[in-house]
C-alpha cells in the first residue's frame, strides 16, 4: 500500500490561511463596534468618571481632531445619542 499523505507545508498551509481570513472577519466588526462605542459609553457613565476613557479613544480623538469628515459624522453622532 502506498498512499501519500500530505506534508507540513501541505497541511499547515490551509489553516493559516483560515486563521488570517477568521481574524479579518472578526477585524472589521470589532474596529466598527469600538468607532461608534463613545456615545452610548459617555451616555451611560456619570461625567467625572469619563477621563480614563480619553486614553482609550484617544485614536478616535485624534482622527476627530485632524479629518473634518470624522468630526463631522461624530458631531452628527453624538447629537444622536444626545451626549
Amino acid at each position: 500500500m502506498d498512499t501519500e499523505s500530505p506534508g507540513p507545508a501541505s497541511s499547515r498551509q490551509p489553516t493559516e490561511q483560515g486563521t488570517r481570513g477568521a481574524l479579518f472577519l472578526w477585524a472589521i466588526p470589532l474596529l466598527l463596534a469600538y468607532a461608534l462605542s463613545p456615545p452610548p459609553v459617555f451616555k451611560a457613565l456619570p461625567t467625572s468618571s469619563r477621563a480614563p476613557l480619553m486614553a482609550i479613544y484617544a485614536p478616535l480623538i485624534y482622527l476627530d481632531t485632524h479629518i473634518s469628515a470624522v468630526h463631522s459624522f461624530y458631531r452628527w453622532y453624538f447629537a444622536l445619542w444626545r451626549v
